[in-house]
């Protein structure tokens, strides 16, 4: 079979299945709980796999509502990530629910073609994605070892290439004093808020003095709520942001250091954890290009340059050990932004499901492309 009509069985075989991704789309956007949106999500995403002969593992590394789907037993293996978490009382206002049937069908797609030409297709269903670093936590547990490429795409207002995305830090600072009544005994206790507040005030200095660079919230957990009691401890969450990789570490050591005097001068003892650390994505500039190609040869012709995103990746830690892209597709012709009701709303709108056949052919044609030349990747 020539490569040509490869091309084309797989193409129609994705805009074949339009009234199913439709189905998938909508059903999703129905849901605004979370939970019952990620569960949703699983089921539908799983039995659509099972059906087309994917081998399922559910919940690897013990991540509940995850899965990866396999089909074909030969290299290269090409992998799409497919994202579902929703927005707790929101709904899909980040696109979420075509990202997830996108690259599903993607995959599917290409595994069409698997018989062929050979390679194999993986599926990883990620849930909590905005909450949680699923994707580490697969990486940490080895899933991505027998991986070639990683495609991840997402929807947005336009389409952009594939491009970076900036480093993040999640840490716990955990300030301990001693509990009491301040009703009873209120001069024994040993107040906690007292060195996470001053922590907090050096916090906005040091955020006023790289403001240009960073960006940093923090909230305030594990205190009590009882004016009646003088808390055993406070922690403070933080998150830095930076387009500087290396000012996060030194901020992070700035902030410790500071939580550690003031501390000792309120009697309290200190200890952090770091949570997440999330370095920029590094997108395969030659993989990128391919994919650009199959977009305008599937009629996406509007491309603008590399996304330079405010948001942080798990994907990104993935991304320097397996040729990785992220590109953003664009499923709306109004002037809206993203992660509103208004992009939500576009999410069903005949456009974007357009948009959404469209991408899902290019990415698996962008699949079929690293099987047959695995150049691209480097093997």
């Amino acid at each position: 079979m020539s490569k040509t009509v490869i091309r084309e069985l797989v193409t129609g075989y994705v805009e074949n299945l339009k009234d199913t991704i439709r189905s998938v789309i909508i059903e999703l956007y129905n849901i605004n709980d979370t939970c019952k949106a990620e569960d949703t999500a699983y089921k539908l995403l799983t039995e659509l796999l099972g059906k087309e002969g994917f081998s399922i593992t559910q919940n690897p590394a013990n991540i509940h509502n995850s899965f990866i789907a396999k089909f074909g037993d030969s290299a290269p293996t090409i992998s799409y990530i497919c994202e579902y978490d929703a927005v707790d009382g929101l709904g899909y206002i980040n696109g979420h629910n075509i990202q997830c049937t996108m690259n599903t069908i993607a995959a599917i797609g290409l595994k069409r073609a698997v018989g062929e030409i050979g390679g194999s297709v993986v599926v990883y269903g990620c849930p909590r994605e905005e909450k949680e670093a699923t994707k580490i936590q697969m990486q940490q547990a080895n899933l991505f070892d027998n991986v070639d490429a990683i495609i991840c795409a997402h929807p947005y207002i336009k389409t952009l290439e594939s491009g970076s995305s900036l480093s993040m830090l999640v840490v716990n600072l955990q300030f301990k004093g001693y509990a009491s009544s301040a009703l009873v005994n209120f001069s024994k206790g040993v107040n906690p808020v007292t060195p996470a507040a001053h922590t907090i005030s050096a916090i906005e200095a040091i955020k006023s003095k790289h403001k240009e660079h960073i960006y940093i919230n923090y909230t305030i957990t594990d205190c009590t709520d009882d004016i009646n009691n003088v808390a055993e401890k406070c922690c403070v969450k933080l998150l830095i942001k930076s387009d500087l990789e290396k000012i996060i570490d030194s901020i992070q050591e700035d902030i410790i250091d500071l939580a550690r005097v003031y501390s000792r001068i309120y009697n309290c003892d200190f200890e952090y954890s770091v949570i997440n650390r999330y370095v920029p994505f590094k997108t395969h500039q030659e993989l990128s290009k391919i994919l650009c190609h199959n977009l305008k040869e599937k009629g996406i012709l509007d491309l603008h340059g590399p996304m330079t995103m405010s948001q942080s990746l798990d994907l990104a830690n993935i991304s320097y050990k397996i040729p990785s892209i992220h590109p953003y597709i664009g499923i709306t012709q109004e002037n809206i932004d993203y992660y509103t009701n208004e992009f939500k709303e576009t999410t069903i709108k005949d456009f974007a499901l357009e948009q959404t056949i469209k991408a899902a052919s290019a990415l698996a044609l962008t699949g079929i492309d690293i099987i047959e030349n695995p150049k691209i990747i480097g093997h």
